[in-house]
């Protein structure tokens, strides 16, 4: 004939109410518990790629630039071949100077982002 089940009473859930965590508790590590050190690495924005890359470039367009730096230093006062400009020798040169000085005070005082905050 027909079984008999058993019916077990539904267990009580607790309903999640506004006091109620709804994530679970960050994992621990080290023993400690909450937030990462500042000085983690894995929490560094110097490990960002972007920042990387943003450093190396800057290198890049130091190392470029000085090596134009150079060459219209030495155009002042000797004329390589092809390279003729109208006008003053001056107006290229210091426009460079000033390129090259701020690449060199960018990357001695790199703060993106800044450690000193």
């Amino acid at each position: 004939m027909m079984k008999m089940m058993k019916l077990t009473p539904p267990t009580a859930v607790e309903q999640p109410d506004e006091h109620t965590r709804l994530l679970p508790q960050p994992s621990t590590r080290d023993g400690r518990e909450g937030f990462l050190s500042p000085d983690d690495p894995a929490v560094s924005p110097y490990n960002l790629w972007s920042v990387r890359f943003t450093r190396y470039f800057s290198i890049l367009l130091l190392f470029i630039t000085f090596l134009w730096w150079v060459l219209l230093l030495v155009s002042i006062f000797v004329s390589p071949p092809g390279l003729h400009s109208r006008g003053s020798g001056f107006f290229d040169f210091s426009y460079t100077s000033l390129s090259l000085e701020n690449l060199i005070i960018l990357l001695l005082f790199f703060s993106t982002p800044s450690k000193a905050a």
